[in-house]
């Protein structure tokens, strides 16, 4: 296979090792039946100890062992011969999927409705040198998923997915050796990006920065407490060493809260390590990843929308994140579509006008309209609901229980008191604009964040009115992409319209 004859047919076989793969998947079930029968395991290794290994397994013992190792076998066998029997077909610009087996699947997808061809690795198929190419297409029905997934040897993945990426550029006419000359290993960045000042890598301390200003309130609060009560604990006067051993079965609990939210902190750090983006021709390259590699070439022309978010303590420290809205890019929680991490505000645009100028010309942090006025009251009315319930759970709760009357009241009070915050600083975050090419919508609680939709790239629009709303002349709405949807404040009905009509 050459790489500039974008006629020749290339026909490959998943690697071996997808069939291992598949398998932990079997034996994941197997480990959870295990685990939910732990009593009993015990119970047989202490007859192991006491009776001997054959006396257990004259007891029956080595059956469930057999069915395991048969179950295992089938699995085995069934994927192998589902191996055997699929092929990846690149034929022109088509790509064709078969598998001959009994039910047999003949799925094929033409390169111009690919959206997005990535690369992704793990630590196991680092160790036995393969890939997995990932490809998503322009569906709105399979928008939050993989479409396919393929593993190869790590040669022929990147060879392919060369293939395919150049196939796509030549449909839309662009010049394939610019984009794809040294697209290479996926935890590599072009030289020639590097010197261009066209890209953008992040190093260690960014990466501590981010995942600070982007982790959870809550999160944080639970590490810090942890870490307190435990130097409390330590250093009270009524520590004793034998203690947290009395009371480990209060303790574990609190301990595996702890550790849950402290592993938040560091996930992040985890997942965007060695993080860096650049922009070559018409398309994005993203990598990053500590534990699995993932390499991402987006075409630009399918970006939906560009995010750009606030999270609670960015917006303390006045700190902005860049994303983007497009098929193939956040299919799972390990799926990043971040453009850049935690910035200034002036950093962070300085870079989205050498990463996608295109959705630089529509100012969008700046002359953005607030939420109609009127929308507060809306949401005044919508409280009550909320009043009545909760007032009438703490009623319920003073009545058939013996909690005192002040206790429910005040915890009543402070929900509902919550709820009433909720409302207006998404009242307060709440705005909008019409540009030339795109709609900008701001909204947020705690947290901020501003989305660019393009025009041309919004399936649906719905209009709302509250019965309370439509009695002050004013709607609200929602704006349907293929992978996200994203709210339109409260505004007059007129302005509602236009926006409508600007989207069809």
């Amino acid at each position: 296979m050459t790489e500039g004859n974008n006629s020749e047919k290339i026909r490959l076989r998943c690697h071996f090792s997808s069939i291992f793969e598949s398998l932990w998947k079997f034996w994941a079930v197997i480990a959870i039946a295990l685990f939910n029968q732990i009593d009993t395991i015990i119970d047989i290794a202490r007859d192991m100890k006491s009776s001997g290994i054959r006396q257990a397994l004259a007891q029956g013992g080595i059956w469930g062992l057999a069915v395991v190792l048969a179950v295992t076998a089938a699995v085995l066998l069934f994927q192998l011969l589902r191996w055997r029997k699929t092929w990846v077909t690149l034929d022109g610009n088509l790509i064709i999927i078969e598998r001959n087996t009994l039910n047999r699947i003949h799925n094929t997808i033409a390169v111009e409705n690919l959206s997005a061809v990535n690369v992704e690795r793990n630590l196991f198929e680092r160790i036995v040198g393969t890939a997995r190419i990932k490809m998503d297409t322009n569906s709105m029905t399979t928008a939050d998923e993989t479409d396919v997934s393929l593993v190869f040897r790590e040669d022929k993945a990147i060879a392919f997915r060369q293939a395919v990426i150049s196939r796509m550029n030549q449909v839309k006419g662009t010049a394939t050796e610019e984009n794809l000359s040294e697209d290479i290993r996926p935890e590599t960045i072009p030289e020639n990006i590097v010197k261009s000042g066209t890209g953008f890598s992040y190093g260690a301390w960014d990466m501590v920065k981010h995942s600070f200003y982007s982790v959870s309130i809550f999160n944080l609060l639970v590490v810090i407490s942890g870490i307190v009560g435990s130097v409390w604990y330590r250093t009270s006067e009524y520590y004793e060493p034998g203690a947290l051993l009395e009371h480990a079965g209060a303790v574990i609990p609190i301990l595996l809260i702890f550790v849950s939210a402290a592993y938040g902190l560091v996930k992040k750090y985890i997942t965007y390590y060695n993080f860096s983006v650049y922009r070559d021709g018409d398309d994005l390259h993203l990598r990053y990843g500590l534990l699995k590699l993932k390499s991402y070439t987006i075409p630009v022309d399918k970006i939906s929308a560009l995010q750009i978010l606030q999270p609670t303590l960015s917006r303390i420290f006045k700190k902005y994140q860049a994303k983007i809205v497009t098929v193939g890019v956040g299919d799972d929680s390990t799926e990043l579509s971040n453009l850049t991490m935690a910035l200034s505000q002036e950093e962070m645009m300085r870079r989205l006008e050498v990463l996608i100028p295109e959705f630089m010309g529509e100012s969008i942090m700046s002359d953005v309209i607030a939420e109609d006025r009127r929308g507060i009251a809306v949401r005044a009315v919508k409280s009550v609901k909320w009043i009545i319930l909760i007032g009438g759970t703490a009623a319920a709760v003073t009545t058939w229980t013996d909690v005192h009357g002040w206790i429910a009241a005040l915890c009543a009070c402070a929900l509902l008191g919550f709820i009433i915050l909720l409302y207006v600083l998404s009242h307060v975050s709440a705005g909008w604009k019409t540009g030339e090419k795109a709609l900008v919508l701001m909204q947020g609680c705690f947290a901020k964040n501003w989305t660019v939709c393009r025009y041309d790239k919004i399936q649906m629009i719905n209009l709302i009115a509250h019965p309370a709303a439509r009695s002050m002349g004013i709607k609200r709405g929602v704006v349907m992409m293929l992978q996200m949807a994203a709210e339109i404040p409260y505004m007059k009905d007129e302005e509602a319209e236009e926006i409508a009509a600007a989207v069809l």
